[in-house]
């Protein structure tokens, strides 16, 4: 059992880690998600990412990278990837698809 809980908390961090990635790469495009790394630090990428999709408005990162024709750098997009689609419920993916289709 263990190793299960290993390998959950090392995919939580790589989940973290991808979206420091993005917050960089955004970053190089133009657009700077200071409240969302500043949430990012409090609250743990995992438990941000659930918050978000269960909110129902399109934040504003959301509608920035899809202005930049970049929706692949929505947490909502790395959340459906398929190495990190265990870290969440069906619902919570529901809605990130969900969110997608809205920009």
């Amino acid at each position: 059992m263990g190793d299960a809980m290993d390998s959950t908390s090392q995919l939580a961090r790589d989940f973290a880690q991808r979206l420091r990635d993005v917050i960089s790469e955004s970053t190089q495009l133009g657009y700077t998600p200071a409240n969302f790394e500043k949430m990012l630090d409090e609250q743990g990428a995992v438990n941000l990412a659930k918050k978000l999709v269960k909110s129902g408005e399109i934040q504003t990162g959301l509608k920035a990278v899809a202005n930049l024709k970049r929706k692949d750098l929505a947490v909502e997009s790395i959340m459906i990837e398929s190495k990190f689609k265990s870290l969440f419920s069906a619902d919570e993916l529901k809605a990130a698809a969900w969110r997608l289709e809205q920009v």
